[in-house]
């Protein structure tokens, strides 16, 4: 690096003898201290910025410049560029104290409002807050790869920061901070000084503000396009902005901007420094890659093409390869465009007309791409994954198998977010807003018909078209703009959202083959944007429209999607497998949806009714709230839809493993308010991804709740003599049906849906419970003719309740009765069975046996046979059990006899040892079929997540017996720790069988 900055010879010529030379030295004095001793405190990764790039650029400029343009170029112009060098980088060499005073409001005069809206401390405070959202791409560009699980995005605070306490990451937070505003720091640095430790310096002492002021443009304007610059110079002296002063600011902004560019030689990357120095930037590796894979920058004086660059470069990767192309390309791009704006500004004017530059065009050695790709071991092109306008296409159909529901669907996914995103801005301005969305369909002629949805909800901007409607694959809830508005500094999203505008997109093609869509957001009160287009289509007309706020898509429907939409309008329900009805996806009363549809069609439009996730759910219904979701409301309804996220249907619904929660039969509808997404659906938001629900314990652990305070409900009255009014045992909460899912397997884990009744109150028939209470045997009574229902007298069965010896099981079982033909069947079967008559034939009867075991033994059925032909089975054995039919149930039956098959696990009990026991009373009929005792073992099985949440449930809400008082007021301990959510729910159960008792009479 020089000592001191050496101005090239053919400036000084211009600067001789003129008082600017001497402002020139001496300017040059007061800014080369400041980039000798910083060293690019906070950009310690990065490549030279320091006194040796400002000579470069200089030196550059000198030769930039056409001969025949000097004489033009006076020394008011000259030191004018030359204090534009010294200033354009100065801002990447800020001090820490310079800095903090640089936030804490030092240029906040200095304010230029053409350029930027907020000073230097807002502008740090919303930086601040900006970057807490920020995703994992911009955080590894900022801080390095390889960070740890636990890295957080500092939030440094200017007022306790000093050299002992600043860690590396500050640094590299607050060097993105001057990153992106160096050039604005220029600018001002000109006009109010360049903040330093006490004090800002002014660094271009002596001239005039208004000099200054040009000075800082011309700076600044190597971080813009030069034609953004028009406006403000315009603002400054409207006939002559382009030479105010008689500087050529335009001609300098050029020069700059191409002199700095071209610095891309690998001395700006030492490579000695990186032996003591490690880089972890991924932007600052590439970066000293590119530079060190420069080999020489020849100019008009070694080159054949006096106009021309010519570069020299061996990349030594593919992606450092890209990287130098799209470098190039850009200068040539500079180039073409600074010849433009010369021509465009001075071409007219005599005076500067001939100001130009020597150079045209940037050539190199990787041109000859076949020649190149000869001299390296990688291909030299961009290999990645990408999505052409013919794979868009063709993701169509995998995706949504070509059924146009989905494209409503989509369509409307966007239409409600849209709504809700207006409601969100319209909430905070405190003005009402009712949201809707019209879906129509009309017929245009005899054969065609133009499906319309439109929305009054935010709208697009011209950004939101172009990067995510239609783009494939972009998710616009991941980009800055959308966590900008809707992300909390926590990083908590405000709104719920479910479109996903690229893949979404897609489906719309489903509908027809041409879009026609008008958007205008609610922000933008200059205009709206409209197009058509196929998806085919290579380029796109984008026009201006003044349309309302809101979105309008509109489509001519094919003939197949014609035909389909009607079809699924009339069926009103899940159509086909795992599909919807278009007009039933959406499910929540807010935003209001109306749909129109031709006369001829039959049917009825959906009313969305469901709450919102503001609104109280339904009494049938329970919320929870586990971890990383808003809110899971879950009901038990009727119908085969039992999986709802934010308000749409999700058609492949959910489960839950049958072995680990072999108790609950029956699902109940769920309603998911994902805010931040992570209900895990797949691409096509028709299926979880996973078999299992990410909250399945927190919903599990509630319906067990909700399974034991309706236990807690029943109305089982204490009796007035040694006899207890009971009903059968089996629970009839909605979660449990007659045909269990899990039938199939030969012991049910736990049998949570049946109680049995002790002497002094009830529980369930879990191992657990029963041990709690040391019972050690089951009775288990099968009986007919009983409402399921506990409800009144008439309904109840009249039993004593035993000692403590045992517990009581009831159930309501069918009974099989059997006629001759069919008993005579069985006998063959059962001959079969155990008699084969070849060997040949053993697969086919184990295979029979198997069949009957599913049959007889799992399902229990009571087989009624009458007594002529009881001798054809009792030495079977199959039927080493006879159970007598009890003649106190009905004369009809007197001649038949029960009978089942084996079960070492249990044991007859005859009426007479019912009697003996107390239970039964032969004065009274009980319409008992069968009695056995069951030893408790038989109800031992393997831990679940069943019996570990139920063991621990029961503790904490009926304490360490388990066991429910037959008294009603006695069952709930207030000094237990959810007192009052059980108190509410059994509250609710009781006002629910309540009404239903009402609505039976």
């Amino acid at each position: 690096m020089p000592a001191e900055i050496m101005l090239p010879k053919k400036i000084v010529k211009v600067l001789e003898n003129s008082d600017e030379y001497a402002q020139a030295l001496s300017i040059i004095s007061t800014i080369s201290p400041i980039y000798e001793d910083n060293r690019m405190y906070f950009f310690e990764e990065f490549t030279d910025h320091g006194l040796n790039h400002i000579q470069e650029v200089l030196n550059s400029s000198e030769d930039i410049i056409s001969n025949s343009s000097y004489r033009f170029i006076t020394a008011r112009t000259a030191l004018t560029y030359i204090c534009s060098v010294l200033l354009h980088d100065i801002g990447m060499h800020l001090s820490l104290d310079g800095f903090k005073r640089l936030v804490g409001g030092c240029l906040n005069t200095h304010l230029i409002k053409d350029f930027d809206n907020e000073d230097w401390t807002t502008t740090w405070n919303k930086f601040l807050s900006n970057a807490k959202k920020y995703d994992e791409k911009q955080i590894n560009n900022i801080f390095g790869e390889n960070l740890d699980d636990e890295f957080i995005i500092p939030q440094p605070d200017i007022n306790l920061l000093n050299s002992n306490n600043i860690s590396v990451y500050d640094k590299k937070l607050i060097g993105e901070f001057i990153r992106i505003n160096h050039a604005r720091l220029a600018h001002e640095s000109a006009l109010g000084g360049f903040p330093g430790a006490d004090k800002n310096i002014d660094i271009l002492k002596d001239l005039d503000t208004e000099i200054k002021n040009i000075i800082g443009t011309i700076a600044r304007s190597h971080n813009l396009a030069i034609r953004d610059t028009f406006s403000y110079l315009k603002k400054i002296e409207i006939k002559k902005w382009h030479s105010i002063y008689k500087i050529p600011s335009i001609y300098l902004m050029v020069l700059l901007r191409l002199s700095d560019l071209i610095q891309i030689h690998a001395g700006r990357a030492d490579s000695n420094k990186l032996k003591y120095r490690r880089l972890n930037n991924p932007i600052s590796i590439r970066e000293w890659a590119i530079h060190q894979s420069i080999g020489d920058i020849y100019t008009n004086t070694e080159n054949e093409d006096p106009e021309s660059i010519y570069v020299s470069t061996i990349p030594k990767t593919s992606e450092i390869y890209l990287k130098v192309r799209d470098l190039i390309d850009y200068i040539q791009k500079e180039l073409d465009t600074s010849w433009a704006v010369l021509g465009e500004v001075y071409s007219k004017i005599s005076l500067y007309k001939n100001l130009q530059i020597k150079y045209r065009r940037i050539n190199s050695n990787i041109d000859d791409i076949n020649h190149f790709k000869n001299t390296i071991n990688y291909i030299p092109k961009k290999v990645y994954f990408d999505t052409t306008r013919e794979l868009q296409r063709l993701l169509i159909a995998p995706l949504y198998g070509n059924n146009p529901s989905f494209g409503v669907r989509e369509l409307l996914q966007n239409s409600v977010d849209a709504c809700r995103s207006r409601e969100y801005f319209e909430k905070l301005k405190g003005n009402n807003f009712n949201p809707l969305i019209n879906i129509s369909i009309k017929r245009i002629d005899d054969y065609n018909l133009l499906f319309s949805i439109q929305d009054n909800g935010i709208g697009m901007t011209l950004d939101t078209v172009e990067n995510y409607f239609l783009k494939a694959g972009a998710s616009f809830r991941k980009s800055s703009t959308w966590k900008q508005d809707f992300v909390t500094t926590d990083g908590v999203t405000s709104i719920q959202r479910t479109g996903r505008f690229g893949v979404g997109a897609l489906a719309v093609f489903l509908l027809g083959k041409k879009i026609k869509l008008t958007t205008k957001h609610v922000h933008d009160d200059s205009f709206g944007l409209s197009f058509e287009s196929t998806l085919e289509a290579e380029q796109i007309e984008v026009i201006k429209t003044n349309s309302l706020p809101g979105t309008t898509i509109e489509i001519v429907l094919s003939s197949h999607a014609s035909e389909l939409l009607k079809e699924q309008y009339s069926s009103y329900g899940l159509y086909h497998y795992r599909t919807a009805s278009w007009q039933i996806w959406y499910t929540i009363n807010e935003p209001r949806i109306d749909i129109q549809v031709p006369e001829d069609w039959e049917g009825q439009p959906h009313i969305n009714t469901l709450p919102s996730i503001d609104n109280e759910p339904s009494k049938n219904a329970s919320a929870i709230y586990p971890k990383g979701f808003n809110k899971i409301v879950w009901e038990y309804t009727y119908g085969s839809i039992n999986l709802i996220c934010n308000g749409f249907i999700i058609p492949g619904g959910y489960k839950i493993p049958q072995t680990e929660y072999p108790s609950i039969t029956k699902l109940p509808q769920l309603r998911v308010f994902d805010y931040e997404g992570n209900l895990p659906l797949t691409l096509n938001r028709n299926y979880l991804e996973e078999d299992y629900l990410p909250f399945e314990k927190d919903l599990t652990t509630d319906i067990y709740k909700d399974i034991i305070t309706y236990a807690l409900s029943i109305p089982i009255k204490k009796p007035k003599t040694n006899n207890t009014f009971i009903n059968h045992g089996l629970l009839s909460h909605p979660a449990y049906t007659e045909s269990s899912r899990f039938n199939s397997y030969k012991k049910e884990a736990y049998k949570v849906n049946k109680l049995v009744f002790l002497k002094n109150g009830y529980t369930f028939s879990l191992s657990h419970c029963l041990k709690k209470n040391n019972i050690k045997d089951i009775i288990q009574i099968w009986t007919s003719e009983i409402n399921p229902e506990i409800s009144t007298d008439k309904d109840l069965v009249k039993i004593k309740v035993p000692t403590d010896k045992y517990g009581i099981i009831f159930y309501n079982k069918e009974t099989l009765v059997m006629h001759d033909k069919e008993i005579s069947n069985l006998t063959n079967c059962f001959n079969t069975i155990t008699k084969p008559s070849r060997k040949r034939h053993s697969r086919e009867s184990e295979e029979n046996e198997l069949m009957l075991s599913r049959n007889f033994i799992i399902y229990k059925k009571n087989i009624l046979i009458n007594n002529n032909y009881y001798n054809k089975f009792k030495n079977l054995n199959n039927l080493t059990y006879e159970y007598r039919y009890y003649e106190a149930d009905t004369e009809r039956y007197k001649d038949y006899t029960l009978v089942r098959l084996s079960n070492k696990e249990i044991e007859s009990i005859s009426s007479e040892e019912l009697y003996a026991l107390d239970i039964l009373s032969k004065n009274n009929p009980t319409h008992i079929h069968m009695a056995v005792v069951s030893k408790i073992e038989s109800y031992n099985s393997d831990e679940n997540n069943e019996t570990a949440i139920l063991k621990n449930l029961l503790t904490e809400y009926l304490g360490e017996s388990c066991m429910i008082p037959y008294d009603l007021k006695q069952r709930l301990n207030p000094s237990i720790k959810e007192y009052k959510i059980l108190k509410e729910k059994v509250d609710r159960h009781i006002r629910l069988r309540e009404q239903e008792n009402k609505d039976d009479c």
